[in-house]
């Protein structure tokens, strides 16, 4: 008897065949046939789209449903980059959240797969907030801390700055 075993990948071209079946091929061409005997057949989900991304809470805050989001390429092609749309950030309570999306996105490196290597989310459709030290308190204040937060543009003569979709919160004193 020969036993082996494998994994099969169900990719969109698998998935689009009327009619899948399996075939074994014998390597040995000179037995003409060969008595089958399949036993202890299972299949199980191994892996397959992800429905959402699993980061820190607090980069989580920073963001919001309905941003577009970038999901940069682990392999060394540029087109495995991919796009979605952050539809409800779900607070785990351990210091995670993970952001819902609108459609499943193929599963890629994390940083801790591979160190150095993880996908780099950006935010395409950004509401920026800039937020200021939200723990100041009026009663222990020493004298020392600082309250809320200041957005400093450098001089820059003949440029004319323009700051806009921006919120502030916590800013100023």
């Amino acid at each position: 008897w020969t036993e082996c075993s494998g994994s099969f990948i169900v990719d969109e071209e698998l998935q689009k065949m009327r009619e899948p079946r399996l075939e074994i091929i014998t390597v040995d061409e000179t037995i003409p046939r060969a008595t089958l005997e399949i036993d202890d057949v299972s299949i199980a989900f191994k892996s397959g789209p992800a429905e959402g991304l699993t980061v820190s809470d607090d980069i989580a805050r920073k963001w919001s449903p309905s941003a577009d989001i970038h999901i940069t390429s682990t392999t060394l092609d540029t087109r495995d980059s991919q796009v979605a749309t952050i539809t409800e950030i779900e607070r785990k309570g351990d210091g995670t959240a993970t952001l819902k999306l609108d459609s499943a996105i193929a599963a890629v490196l994390t940083e801790k797969d591979q160190h150095g290597m993880g996908a780099e989310v950006m935010v395409t459709t950004r509401n920026i907030i800039i937020m200021g030290d939200v723990e100041y308190s009026e009663e222990n204040n020493d004298g020392t801390e600082f309250e809320g937060g200041y957005l400093q543009i450098f001089h820059t003569p003949d440029v004319v700055q323009t700051i806009e979709g921006v919120q502030f919160m916590n800013m100023g004193q």
